[in-house]
């Protein structure tokens, strides 16, 4: 790790750093298929009779209104299939609709279910064509890191754009925004996120300032980080900390996991 400008306060004075990161971790890397894609098959190559498990486990992920109608419709039908095997053609109207719904409504929900918040392409900057180093005509960023890990500059349309530029660079090379310190703003690292949080390194006081988390949010994020290991998405931060559906907007443009 590089070391900080000599104008960082110490650890011991700095109530920042009370609290100690979770061991980082890169969601979505390794992985070869898309998120989701296993619980749209189970309903294919279960003929339908896994339906009730997919989408109850979809209501209990999402807590939304459509996922609990369909875990509720599904678990109806299979109900009404093994309650009419003795009368055939109930039974076979039955597992169609079992099979044929769960299959169409496993893949219209899927987005739904397993949301991921991207950054707009059109937000996020085209490569620059001399590297990440200053443009001719362009100043010098101002160096706190060492030679290695010198600073990009941010974006000069505003904290959307900068939070967009950062996004990007996390998801491309997250030891360097580790390095940036980007979601960390205790670090004061210089570098422009646009008020980004990383919520697998950033303190209480950090987490904090994330909209609409209330002081149990916080602490909850903080004791499933300690006991559970690293978040894999903020959908996942939200689960395990059980922080209302309803923030998720305000809480997606702010908060970065990687």
């Amino acid at each position: 790790m590089a070391q900080m400008n000599s104008g960082e306060s110490h650890p011991r004075n700095d109530p920042w750093n009370a609290t100690t990161p979770a061991s980082p971790r890169t969601p979505g890397r390794g992985r070869y298929l898309p998120r989701g894609t296993v619980w749209v098959l189970l309903p294919i190559l279960s003929l339908g009779l896994l339906a009730p498990f997919t989408f109850t486990y979809a209501a209990v992920r999402r807590r939304s209104p459509v996922t609990v109608i369909a875990a509720v419709v599904f678990v109806m039908l299979t109900v009404t299939m093994f309650a009419s095997v003795d009368t055939e053609w109930v039974f076979d109207i039955a597992l169609g609709l079992n099979l044929v719904g769960s299959i169409c409504a496993a893949i219209a929900l899927r987005p739904h279910v397993f949301r991921v918040t991207e950054v707009p392409v059109d937000q996020v900057p085209a490569a620059r064509p001399g590297g990440p180093g200053p443009q001719p005509g362009e100043a010098e960023p101002t160096r706190m890191l060492s030679a290695p890990h010198q600073q990009r500059p941010g974006p000069p349309n505003g904290p959307a754009h900068a939070r967009a530029a950062a996004r990007a660079l996390a998801h491309e090379e997250p030891s360097r925004a580790v390095e940036l310190g980007i979601g960390r703003p205790d670090r004061q690292t210089g570098y422009d996120d646009g008020g980004l949080i990383d919520l697998n390194r950033a303190p209480a006081a950090g987490l904090a300032q994330l909209p609409g988390l209330a002081s149990h949010h916080v602490e909850a994020l903080l004791q499933s980080r300690a006991s559970e290991g690293a978040f894999l998405s903020l959908e996942d931060a939200m689960i395990r900390a059980e922080i209302p559906p309803h923030l998720e907007n305000q809480l997606a443009e702010y908060a970065i996991v990687y």
